[in-house]
């Protein structure tokens, strides 16, 4: 077909198809998907890459940043609190010193484990 421009495809677009039909018949996808596809993708993430961190980091990350120790004096104080109040939840009632000691060491693990995680995930990417 040898139009003169460019101009001249838009009669062959109709209306109530709503579709390029001219990409459609070359067989190439619309300037449309296109541009959707290109503004879409990022140069710097590689889609194969883990999102998530394996067990051997995690366990490396947690010798690292010394919360074995941590887990460690965590689980002597539940005992401990068990053996002075029976449970822990007695000793919470109770409002015993080792229950506090106990409570403040475990909060600190929690929150290592979590900066560990994210940290992971972090080195991962």
């Amino acid at each position: 077909m040898s139009h003169r421009n460019a101009g001249i495809y838009q009669a062959y677009i109709n209306q109530k198809v709503q579709c390029d039909t001219v990409a459609v018949f070359i067989g190439r996808p619309s300037k449309k998907s296109l541009i959707s596809a290109a503004t879409h993708m990022s140069r710097y993430v590689d889609p194969r890459a883990p999102t998530k961190a394996g067990q051997q980091e995690l366990e490396q990350a947690r010798a690292d940043y010394g919360i074995l120790q941590l887990i460690e004096l965590r689980d002597m104080l539940y005992r401990e609190v068990c053996l002075e109040s029976g449970n822990v939840r007695q000793a919470k009632k109770d409002r015993t010193e080792l229950y506090r000691m106990y409570a403040n060491v475990a909060a600190k693990v929690t929150s290592m484990n979590v900066l560990i995680r994210k940290l992971a995930r972090k080195n991962t990417r």
